[in-house]
Parts: C-alpha cells; sequence; structure tokens
C-alpha cells in the first residue's frame, strides 16, 4: 500500500482512519470512508465525491497510519505473559490487545520469509488469521482484527520473561507463575489469561491469550 499523493485524498483518509471495531489507523472500510465525504461535503458538487471515488476505489489508493518497520519474530522471543490478564502480554514487540490490526499479520507474511499461514487460517468474518513459523513452535493469532494469543511448543527457543522455557519443570514452572487454577492434573495448569500442558513433569506447550 502507498499514501495518496493528492492532499485532499490523503486529508480524506486520515479523517475516516476509524474501522468496524473502533480502532484508530484503519483505512480500508471504503464505505465508512465514503459516508464520511457525503457527510462532511454534503454541500459540496458530485464532482469531488466522484473524484475521491475514482481516486481510492478506481485508482486502488490507500493510506496508512505513519510507516512503522515491521519487526519480523524470531523462534527465540521473549514471551512475558501476565498470568492474571490486568497487563498486555507480549510475544518479543508484538503486544497482545494493542491495536496492531490483522493487516500487521499480513505485512509480517509479506516481509518475513520464514512465516506462513497456519493451517488455512486466513482470517475473515467469523475466522481467525493465524501465522506460523519455527517448525510450528510458534504460532501467533489474530481475532476480532487484534494480535490474540500465542501458542508456543517444540520449536521455540526461547523464554518467557521470568525465565520459563520448552522443557521447564512442573516444580519451577508453578514457582515462576503461582496464580494457576487447580485443574486436576499435573499436566495442565489453568491461568486466567492462559494455559500450560505438561508431559512427564516438563513444559510442551503453553498458549497465552
Amino acid at each position: 500500500m502507498q499514501k495518496a499523493t493528492s492532499n485532499v485524498v490523503f486529508l480524506f483518509c486520515k479523517r475516516t482512519m476509524i474501522g468496524f471495531d473502533g480502532q484508530p489507523g484503519l483505512c480500508y472500510v471504503w464505505f465508512s470512508s465514503l459516508k464520511e465525504v457525503v457527510k462532511m461535503n454534503r454541500k459540496s458538487s458530485f464532482f469531488f465525491l466522484g473524484f475521491v471515488t475514482v481516486s481510492l476505489v478506481g485508482g486502488g489508493i490507500a493510506c496508512v497510519p505513519e510507516d512503522e518497520p515491521v519487526h519480523c519474530p524470531t523462534c527465540a522471543e521473549v514471551m512475558s505473559w501476565d498470568t492474571a490478564g490486568s497487563a498486555r502480554s507480549s510475544y518479543g514487540e508484538l503486544s497482545m490487545k494493542s491495536g496492531k490490526d490483522d493487516s500487521y499479520a499480513w505485512q509480517i507474511l509479506e516481509t518475513c520469509p520464514d512465516w506462513s499461514i497456519y493451517e488455512g487460517h486466513r482470517g475473515g468474518t467469523g475466522a481467525t488469521l493465524e501465522i506460523v513459523s519455527c517448525d510450528e513452535g510458534v504460532v501467533l493469532e489474530w481475532a476480532f482484527n487484534e494480535f490474540w494469543s500465542v501458542h508456543l511448543s517444540q520449536g521455540w527457543a526461547g523464554k518467557t520473561s521470568t525465565g520459563m522455557a520448552i522443557g521447564s519443570s512442573y516444580e519451577d514452572f508453578i514457582r515462576a507463575y503461582p496464580g494457576y487454577e487447580d485443574s486436576g492434573s499435573t499436566n495442565l495448569l489453568v491461568y486466567p489469561s492462559g494455559i500450560a500442558f505438561f508431559e512427564d513433569g516438563l513444559l510442551v506447550e503453553v498458549t497465552v491469550r
């Protein structure tokens, strides 16, 4: 995508960067944009409205907020996990529910060669957008047009901010993350914002949401 070269179109986009979920920074909801044009220019000529419509739809012009370099997530990122769910968890530089919509996931796919769509989860109405890397050891999920969750398993070479990693012991894990709910199983720890799975007393999977 590129910024519009016309000042009129650029200002139009900048003033209507609100999507269906109310989050700022979205410019691809064209119906919302055109509605705003009509409202802003009720007394303007139809020629102006037609010009904007052709520029946006016919010319394929789209605007973005500010150019933001895409960070390619690696297999060794630190997972910061607030198990109580009172603060944003993050995978490396990607913070959950922080306004990075589906378009950021697509930018990762376009920019970072080691990432691909996971098991056909391409997003859309009622569906999640999921991208995968690290021999399927890291899966990043977008839902409700937000970076929503992370699934980590064998292939993730990083650690949590408390030093836990794939292969950490059950005992070490509950000392690092004590706020779990009793699941009745030593193979599963349930937290308000995620779950951890164990086999033979060792961590094998973590899902953080």
